[in-house]
């Protein structure tokens, strides 16, 4: 609930009626058009209202901020639901799916949280629901200011995943200048696993950024940097799938098989280990690079190789 929301909620629930609301005020509309989010409520008039509720500041200010946390949690539960269902979804899956959009669509001011959800569901779903439409330029570009104008370094979950799950999308300056910015990650003794795992991502997907833009001194450049981050050596995925990449890297610039029999064998372990989607991701991946038509490839056209939502 949203500040207008809020005040609707405890007002009904004591059952006050709307004209009771601003004592002070003669036009009984003027509430009517607060509560409706057709007039924006001043200082005065929100204390006025909620002296008539007899709720404290505090005491609202926690209902309202506790309403949009568990939003999120549940938009983001959502779409780890998806995910395990390789996004086939129902009807009823959709419909929310289109409720969660539509909600974070609706936020002017879009906090890290909602901002990273917004984007995962476009990434994710805009070749699902015609409704929901890809990720935009205006996108790229609240993210790159929100990030550029950090005064501290201490980066949180979302913001990792956030940059992780687009970084692919910016040109290379950006990209560049995101991970100086945003790595390597402070105090990583003492953060979640959680949150490294999701961190480590943004260097697999610069690398692939990299490759399907031929800038192959830029691919190993990450490829080095990613390697010298210090990531829990127990997330095996990110080490193999650097590893994939450096062979794949290594196979464009000198056309030894040998780097390539590499490649596949770590496609052929995705395999057995059940996550064929992945692999199939990859072989595609690879037909791209490595068999058709040598060309720069749209960024329109990519998509977060290792985008993940938990």
């Amino acid at each position: 609930m949203n500040v207008y929301e809020t005040l609707k909620f405890i007002r009904i629930s004591k059952k006050i009626k709307q004209r009771d609301m601003l004592p002070s005020t003669a036009d009984h509309q003027i509430y009517n058009r607060i509560e409706t989010g057709r007039r924006k409520i001043s200082v005065d008039e929100l204390f006025e209202a909620l002296n008539t509720l007899q709720v404290t500041p505090s005491e609202f200010f926690t209902l309202v901020t506790n309403y949009k946390e568990n939003q999120i949690k549940t938009i983001d539960s959502h779409l780890s639901s998806y995910s395990r269902k390789k996004f086939e979804l129902d009807d009823e899956d959709k419909a929310q799916l289109l409720n969660d959009y539509f909600y974070l669509n609706n936020i002017e001011t879009k906090t890290v949280s909602e901002l990273c959800l917004f984007c995962d569901i476009k990434a994710l779903c805009h070749n699902i629901v015609v409704e929901i439409e890809p990720i935009s330029k205006y996108d790229l570009h609240l993210i790159f200011t929100m990030i550029k104008n950090r005064k501290n370094g201490y980066y949180t979950y979302y913001e990792y995943r956030l940059v992780s799950n687009t970084i692919i999308l910016f040109p290379q300056e950006k990209i560049s200048f995101l991970l100086d910015k945003m790595f390597p990650i402070e105090n990583l003794e003492t953060r979640d696993e959680k949150v490294i795992n999701i961190a480590s991502l943004a260097f697999n997907n610069a690398v692939t950024a990299s490759l399907h833009e031929r800038d192959y001194k830029q691919a190993l450049y990450y490829i080095k940097l990613g390697k010298q981050q210090q990531i829990n050596p127990r997330n095996f995925l990110f080490y193999f799938s650097l590893g994939y990449l450096e062979d794949l890297l290594n196979y464009l610039v000198t056309g030894n098989i040998t780097y390539l029999n590499k490649v596949y064998t770590f496609i052929v372990l995705l395999e057995n280990t059940n996550d064929s989607d992945f692999a199939e991701i990859l072989k595609d991946e690879v037909k791209k690079l490595a068999f058709e038509t040598q060309r720069k490839t749209q960024k329109k056209e990519l998509k977060p190789v290792n985008m993940r939502t938990e």
